[in-house]
C-alpha cells in the first residue's frame, strides 16, 4: 500500500525568524520517501515560498529509519534504541496519502 515510486510530501509550515534586528520568513517542507527494504528516508527543504520539488538526489544524503505498515497503520520510527528515539504513527487514507491528528502527507511522483 505504501508506494516507492515517489515521494510523500507534507503542506509548507511557514516560519519567521527574528535575528539582531533582521526579520527571515520562509517555508519549511518535509518529504519522506518509502523503499521497498522498510526503510524510510526524511528530507527537508526551507523554500522562499509554498512551492517545492524533491528529486532522488535531494534523499541520497538523507536522514534514514524504519518502517512497518499493519493493516492501515503505519509506524515509523527514527534513531531506533537510542535516547534520540523518534516515532510516529499514521493511517493510511489510501496509497496516496496518510495522516494523524496532527499532519498529512501526500505522494509525489517523481518530476524528473
Amino acid at each position: 500500500m505504501i508506494r516507492t515510486d515517489g515521494f510523500y510530501l507534507k503542506p509548507a509550515n511557514k516560519y519567521t525568524d527574528a535575528i539582531a534586528g533582521n526579520t527571515v520568513e520562509g517555508f519549511i517542507h518535509w518529504a519522506y520517501l518509502f523503499l521497498d527494504d522498510g526503510v524510510i528516508k526524511r528530507c527537508r527543504k526551507e523554500t522562499s515560498n509554498k512551492d517545492v520539488n524533491f528529486i532522488k538526489e535531494d534523499f541520497k544524503g538523507a536522514y534514514s529509519g524504519e518502517y512497518g505498515l499493519t493493516g492501515d497503520v503505519l509506524k515509523i520510527v527514527f534513531d531506533k534504541g537510542s535516547k534520540w528515539e523518534y516515532k510516529e504513527s499514521f493511517v493510511m487514507k489510501s496509497n496516496k496519502k496518510f495522516t494523524n491528528d496532527d499532519q498529512t502527507f501526500i505522494f509525489h511522483e517523481w518530476n524528473e
